[in-house]
């Protein structure tokens, strides 16, 4: 019962599991909380989708942003420059 008491002592009554598990099912990977497999690794799966989803939603603010127009006909593309 420790996970209950903790999480009924987070503020806003929200438990981290219970965060976790939204962002999961948020990535599209409710399946991966259901049909759990120890002998796979889901890391390297959930850190792609989180990298390629915030790189649609920096595009997508960026080139709806009319301050930035001129921005937009350098930097095309998420990532460091050299």
């Amino acid at each position: 019962m420790p996970c209950i008491q903790t999480c009924a002592q987070t503020v806003n009554g929200s438990c981290w599991a219970s965060r976790i598990n939204s962002i999961i099912d948020h990535m599209g990977y409710t399946n991966i909380r259901i049909n759990f497999d120890v002998n796979r690794n889901y890391w390297y799966t959930l850190k792609r989708r989180s990298r390629d989803q915030y790189i649609q939603e920096w595009t997508v603010n960026v080139n709806s942003m009319p301050k930035l127009d001129y921005y937009c006909k350098f930097k095309t593309e998420f990532g460091f420059e050299s």
